[in-house]
């Protein structure tokens, strides 16, 4: 009974993203990944057992940028591709557009018009006030999400070319 219950939470779990690609495509895309907690635990694992699938999301998420300028971010409290693409990165997972990856995370948390409101609230402050909803929860996500992107520029050998983002990167995410 415990192996079936595994396996069915598992096959569950490879539900999403869905594959967005035409039969017999060379390259799978998928659909928008917003991994609110699938970063830390169903991509992760995607990471271990199928880094092709994890590989392709990330193309995908990347092609996202390219076309609107952003990493997607869907209802979530902050940007995790930035943890996705990191997680992957130091996993071994280096097939995609390294430079475009760093591009993509810099302006997707440095820039504004942010993707969450709230994130004005964070960039101003150092966190998100009480007087918002959730504003622990922002706070938070956002900070790690700021060191996420700060570490993949330190392992890609990115922070000399990224060298005022990367400080404000670590300075947000230490406050």
């Amino acid at each position: 009974q415990q192996k079936e219950i595994f396996y069915t939470a598992m096959y569950h779990s490879l539900f999403m993203p869905s594959v967005l690609s035409d039969a017999g495509s060379t390259k799978d895309r998928y659909t928008p990944l917003f991994p609110w907690d699938t970063y830390r635990s169903e991509h992760p694992l995607i990471t271990i057992l199928y880094p092709k699938r994890e590989s392709d999301m990330i193309v995908s998420e990347l092609e996202t940028y390219d076309r609107t300028g952003w990493l997607p971010t869907g209802n979530m409290m902050g940007n995790h591709n930035t943890e996705l693409i990191l997680d992957g990165y130091v996993k071994g997972i280096k097939d995609f557009d390294i430079a475009k990856a760093c591009a993509a995370m810099c302006k997707s948390l440095l820039d504004s018009p942010y993707a969450r409101r709230e994130m004005n609230d964070f960039v101003q402050n150092g966190f998100v006030p009480a007087s918002i909803t959730s504003s622990v929860t922002h706070s938070l996500e956002f900070a790690y999400d700021d060191w996420a992107a700060a570490r993949f520029l330190e392992k890609t050998g990115n922070i000399k070319k990224y060298g005022n983002a990367y400080q404000t990167l670590i300075a947000r995410a230490s406050d």
